[in-house]
C-alpha cells in the first residue's frame, strides 16, 4: 500500500494561503479537511530537529524536511526545488517523466 505524505508545516501552510486568497477560514478548513482524505501528515519530532540542526546547512528548512523524511522512511520526494535534498533520499518533481517511478514507491514524501 501507497503512503502519501506531507509535512506538518506545509499543512499549515497551506492553510495560511488559501485563507488569505479567498478570505475565508472556512475555504480554508474545507481545503485541508480534503488534503487529509488522501494524504498523511508527516509531525515533526525533537530527533528531526536535532538531525537538521546538527548538519549547519544553509536552508534548515531543507534539511528539517530531509530528516522527516527519514525518520518515516519516505522512499521518494516529490518537490519542484532540484537542489533540495540532492544525495540524501530519491527526488523527483511532478513535471518530469521519472514521476513515473511514483508507482515503484511505497511511502512517498510529499512537499509543498
Amino acid at each position: 500500500m501507497k503512503i502519501m505524505c506531507v509535512s506538518a508545516f506545509s499543512i499549515t501552510d497551506i492553510y495560511y494561503l488559501v485563507r488569505k486568497c479567498t478570505r475565508s477560514t472556512d475555504l480554508a478548513y474545507k481545503a485541508i479537511g480534503k488534503l487529509l482524505e488522501i494524504v498523511k501528515a508527516c509531525s515533526v519530532t525533537n530527533n528531526d530537529i536535532l538531525a537538521a540542526f546538527q548538519r549547519k546547512a544553509k536552508d534548515f528548512e531543507d534539511r528539517l524536511v530531509a530528516a522527516c523524511a527519514r525518520s518515516i522512511h519516505c522512499d521518494s520526494i516529490v518537490t519542484r526545488n532540484k537542489k533540495i535534498l540532492k544525495n540524501l533520499i530519491f527526488l523527483f518533481s511532478p513535471l518530469q517523466n521519472s514521476f513515473n517511478s511514483f508507482h515503484n514507491s511505497q511511502h512517498i514524501c510529499t512537499i509543498i
